[in-house]
């Protein structure tokens, strides 16, 4: 089965969400969920987000996006379990 393309899932009114371990191995229980596509105003709450969960990795990770300029070509998107 291929990969659901971006369009797709922005499409669609439920997702089905695995999570994995930190050693890439998928968890036996799937998360079905709910998910909607930020608006750009809400891009400083992601980044405070990721900052506080992954710290100087997080940061650094963010330096390396606008750098790159991909932080231009990112979006948001709120996952909520169902």
């Amino acid at each position: 089965m291929a990969a659901p393309t971006f369009t797709e899932v922005a499409a669609a009114r439920y997702i089905l969400l695995t999570t994995f371990t930190k050693d890439g191995k998928s968890k036996t229980e799937s998360i079905e969920a709910s998910a909607r596509v930020l608006d750009k105003s809400e891009a400083p709450a992601v980044v405070r987000g990721v900052n506080k969960r992954y710290g100087i990795l997080g940061w650094g990770f963010g330096v390396y996006m606008k750098l790159r300029g991909l932080d231009k070509k990112s979006v948001g998107i709120e996952l909520k379990a169902i």
